[in-house]
């Protein structure tokens, strides 16, 4: 798998020229398009939204700050406090359409709910934010998956620029991972689920057939999309296919004695990091079997041969806590000191949105 950031751009270029986005992302919207920006030796993916329709929060902002905190309220708090808190984030989102707030600019956008970075080159980001600018002058610039411990300098950087820091998720990431595994008895259980269990074991080179990528997809789909929600990218499987062909997707799973499979882990990394946003099992599967972590140990595996850190992204806060792992709020920093003061306030009415409702459900429910 490719590491080299430049690299890994140059490639998802190369697949984006292959194939339309609705071909890789389903729930993108038609008025969303992919671009890469190029500007004093640095290349970054972006996605440009133009109108407010029902997509993926991966390229939408109100989808992420409104549509999703009302499914998060919904399915996590009970009813007599979901009902005003929702009623609440209505009246939000309705200011939110009228002064465009999917009207964005996603840099370093790379269609996973985690995108990495590169180093920071101050130069190099300010000339991509105001070519940007210039190209695209009525839209906000969003930076999203960014946290404290390991985009410090970003954070710092872009609210210099006039960037608003938008709180979003609630992650968890593994840092000094052969101690963490040494410590923490929960990964030795997962290590000798691993050992034991009856199901075949597959590596990245197991993968190839088209079968085994819409397996894949079918997968994530059962636990990213039937579990949660139809506003998680809705990957077809040739996303996958093509992220894995080009040496962008890292996939191991587990297959049952017919040959099936019944637990996908693909994972992307950069030099220092891996996350992991393929990720599913059969769901009518035993809980017994321990699909779930089996998942997560073939990639934890990885990233320990590969002397990688792990963000292991939000959700399943108390397993992976018991598996030392920390957890940061991630934040979006926004530009939009270009845009009228009426667009300005809708982004400083979702800040307040996420600081005082989302965030605090997220740390309550242990997210």
């Amino acid at each position: 798998m490719l590491s080299r950031f430049d690299e890994r751009v140059d490639a998802f270029a190369d697949l984006l020229n292959q194939l339309d986005l609705p071909c890789l992302l389903r729930n993108a919207g038609e008025d969303v398009s992919m671009e890469i920006v190029r500007s004093d030796g640095l290349s970054l993916p972006m996605s440009v939204c133009h109108h407010a329709s029902n997509q993926t929060w991966l390229t939408s902002p109100l989808s992420m700050y409104a549509d999703y905190t009302q499914e998060e309220t919904s399915r996590h708090l009970p009813k007599y406090a979901a009902l005003p808190i929702n009623a609440v984030l209505s009246v939000l989102k309705y200011g939110l359409e009228r002064q465009h707030f999917a009207r964005a600019v996603t840099l370093n956008n790379w269609l996973v709910s985690t995108n990495l970075y590169p180093k920071l080159n101050t130069s190099a980001v300010s000339a991509i934010m105001r070519d940007t600018l210039q190209r695209y002058p009525q839209h906000a610039l969003w930076w999203r998956s960014l946290n404290e411990l390991h985009h410090g300098d970003w954070l710092h950087y872009l609210k210099q620029q006039g960037c608003v820091l938008i709180p979003g998720r609630r992650i968890f990431l593994l840092s000094d991972l052969a101690t963490q595994l040494q410590h923490h008895r929960d990964w030795q259980h997962d290590a000798r689920l691993s050992r034991n269990t009856a199901l075949q074991k597959l590596d990245n080179a197991d993968f190839g057939s088209a079968q085994d990528y819409e397996q894949a997809c079918d997968l994530y789909n059962q636990l990213y999309l039937g579990k949660y929600s139809q506003l998680n990218p809705q990957y077809t499987p040739l996303w996958i296919q093509g992220l894995h062909q080009h040496g962008l997707l890292h996939l191991q799973g587990y297959a049952n004695s017919e040959g099936k499979l019944v637990g996908v882990a693909g994972s992307v990394r950069n030099e220092h990091t891996l996350t992991t946003p393929i990720f599913g099992f059969d769901t009518e599967v035993p809980q017994k079997m321990g699909l779930y972590r089996l998942n997560n140990h073939v990639a934890t595996q990885y990233a320990l041969a590969q002397g990688l850190n792990i963000n292991m992204s939000a959700g399943a806060g108390q397993f992976k806590q018991h598996r030392g792992a920390v957890p940061y709020m991630e934040y979006s920093a926004v530009y939009v000191r270009h845009l009228p003061k009426a667009q300005q306030a809708a982004v400083h009415a979702a800040r307040l949105l996420s600081q005082y409702i989302a965030a605090p459900m997220m740390q309550s429910l242990d997210m």
